[in-house]
């Protein structure tokens, strides 16, 4: 199916700017110890980058230094960009998919919302509230 492949190029492509490889699917970066292959440079991603930036705007009581309003400037396009991107793949063409799919009989993908997990039909399951016991007081004496 040429539409789902077209999906997973993108999706991948999307992940590898927010996450490293090795959570985009990428199995070939498993540390494989000194017998491994030469080391190459993969850019940091746009998460990663933010938190660097984030940890030494944070851990210095003076303002931001140029550099740092740079990269700022530099990374709101990249990050807008992205979720943007990631935004589309989650709101319309993983529907449009799921859509050619269930007329194909193939049973769809679900992307569970926020903090609630997903039963197998891909609805949220209802949590229940764990009871708490109460625990008698002890006797001092």
């Amino acid at each position: 199916m040429l539409q789902a492949e077209d999906l997973l190029k993108r999706v991948s492509e999307t992940c590898r700017k927010l996450a490293p490889a090795n959570q985009c699917g990428d199995r070939n970066t498993a540390a494989l110890g000194a017998a491994g292959p030469p080391l190459t440079f993969t850019p940091p991603t746009i998460t990663q980058r933010l938190g660097q930036l984030t940890g030494a705007i944070e851990s210095y009581t003076a303002a931001p230094t140029a550099w740092q309003l740079e990269q700022i400037k530099a990374l709101q396009p990249m990050l807008n960009e992205s979720g943007a991107a990631a935004r589309k793949l989650a709101q319309d063409d993983l529907p449009a998919l799921n859509k050619a799919m269930n007329e194909a009989g193939v049973p769809h993908i679900a992307v569970p919302r926020a903090g609630r997990a997903a039963d197998a039909s891909g609805s949220p399951e209802e949590q229940e509230e764990p009871e708490i016991e109460e625990i008698p007081p002890v006797p001092i004496g």
